[in-house]
Order: structure tokens, then sequence, then C-alpha cells
């Protein structure tokens, strides 16, 4: 199927000055927009030594420069890639998605890709925090991982402690139900897993959900809007499509003192911040 896009240019409604931040997941050398001339790739996955057949990490980096320019050239400034998933079996969501299953070899590619779109000034975001594992698809129910938080401390956390090194600017949390951490929140929306990323990480940068509207978090809310959870658990921006029950939610909690209002400025800081960084606002 071709995909046909035009050039995103926007601002803040009332705003003269607050540039949008228009997003895609066009992750490096996994997915790939087709039928754009240089730009047409194919899902993938290659295992390390593939990519070193191929060129290495220097193939890595130049990747991800051409699709860099690609998105920005279309007024897309924000991707949300790399992932930092490993996986070593094919049978499951995540294998196709992740670079391979070597906790250093990911991290090295996870660097790369890291630098190269910030010295390209593409706003990137690696995922899936804390690690997604060989769990099952949360775009359609709930996922619990019951993995040991020694595997996350040895293993899964190693790319995300690399990107975070490299200046990631944005982390996307998992909806994955740890149990390690949290046995009775998905990710997303756990104080618990946000402080472990805040505090044992030291990432001070944006989080992002994934999608709110994906089955494990509806199932797991039962269609009620999940947002205001997602903001008093640590999420600075939140993704989701039912931005028309999402949102009500949210100022209908900072009216009735749900959510302080030092909560929202809080993430409205860091939003601009990373702007001003970025250079998408001056």
């Amino acid at each position: 199927m071709s995909v046909h896009l035009q050039r995103v240019e926007g601002r803040v409604p009332g705003s003269a000055d607050i540039v949008i931040m228009p997003a895609c997941g066009h992750a490096p050398l996994h997915q790939q927009l087709p039928g754009h001339g240089p730009c047409e790739y194919q899902r993938q996955r290659h295992a390390a030594g593939e990519y070193t057949a191929a060129g290495g990490y220097a193939a890595v980096e130049t990747d991800t420069r051409e699709k860099a320019a690609f998105l920005l050239d279309l007024g897309v400034n924000f991707n949300y890639a790399p992932v930092c998933d490993m996986s070593g079996n094919p049978d499951t969501f995540i294998y196709d998605r992740t670079f391979g299953n070597d906790p250093t070899a990911t991290a090295r590619y996870v660097d790369t890709v890291v630098r190269t779109m910030n010295a390209c000034g593409l706003v990137g975001s690696i995922k899936h925090f804390p690690g997604y594992g060989d769990n099952v698809d949360t775009h359609t129910g709930i996922a619990h991982d019951d993995r040991s938080r020694e595997t996350f401390l040895t293993r899964d956390l190693a790319p995300f402690r690399a990107g975070i090194a490299a200046g990631a600017p944005i982390v996307m949390v998992a909806h994955n139900i740890v149990s390690c951490m949290d046995p009775d929140c998905p990710a997303s929306l756990s104080p618990a897993v946000h402080n472990l990323l805040r505090e044992e990480l030291g990432f001070e940068g944006l989080i992002i959900t994934d999608s709110l509207d994906m089955g494990a978090i509806t199932q797991y809310t039962h269609d009620r809007a999940s947002a205001v959870q997602a903001v008093l658990a640590g999420n600075d921006l939140l993704c989701c499509s039912t931005y028309e029950r999402q949102v009500p939610a949210v100022l209908d909690a900072i009216a009735d003192g749900t959510i302080p209002l030092a909560r929202i400025e809080q993430s409205v800081r860091r939003v601009l911040a990373l702007k001003l960084r970025m250079g998408i606002t001056r």
C-alpha cells in the first residue's frame, strides 16, 4: 500500500510562537514508509551480524540520516524511534521490530540512532520502557510480564540506559503489566515504573504513553478515560486518538483538584524545553 504525505506545518491555536510537533512511527531499518524513491524500504529485522555485513553501524547512521531528512522535509519533526526492545523468538509479537537479542549490540544501535537523530534535528523516542520482552500484543489485549527484576536490570534496561546517555529526548512507556515493578497497573499507568525511569535511570526528558486506545488499556480501564491516571503516573505526553474523551477528563481532573496544576506545569516546562533545544520553538 503506498503512502501519500504532504508537508505538515502548524502552530498551537492562539499562539504565534509555539509550533506543534507532527509525529510518526518510522524506526530506522525497521518500520518504513514505502513508495518514496530513495526511502523505499521493506519492514524487516536485521541481526547485528547482518548489519555488520551490510556496513556495520555506519550503515545504521546513514539510514537514520536519510530517514531524518525525509521526515523533516515533510514537516514531521517527531519520530517514535528507536526500538530498545529485544527478542530471540521469531514467534513473538515484538520480534520483527527488534534489533536482535543482544543487549550490548542493541545498546550500540540505540546509541547510534539517538545521536544521529539529535544531530539531524529530529526528535526521537526510545521505546517500549522498561522493555517489551516476548509478551503478547498489547494492541489487542492485556499483557502480563512475569520476568524477574534482575532480568530487567541486567538485560532490558541496557539499551534504555544507552539511549538516555546519548541524549534521548523522550521515552515511550509500554502497556505491559510488569509484576516485579507493579503487579496491578500497566507500566504506562504506573507511578512505580515512572519512578524507576526518573530516579534509578536519571531520565530528565519527556515521558510519553504508548497509545491509550490499545486493547491493553481499554480492557484494563473498561473503556473509561485513562488519561487522568496516565498524567498522575508521570507521563508528560499522552498518545491517543480518543482526545474528545481524554482531554475533557484531564481538564475536569484539574478543575476538581485530582490533578494538581503544578503537575501540568511540570510537563509543560519539559515540552517547551525540548522544543527550544531542538529549534522547534524560538
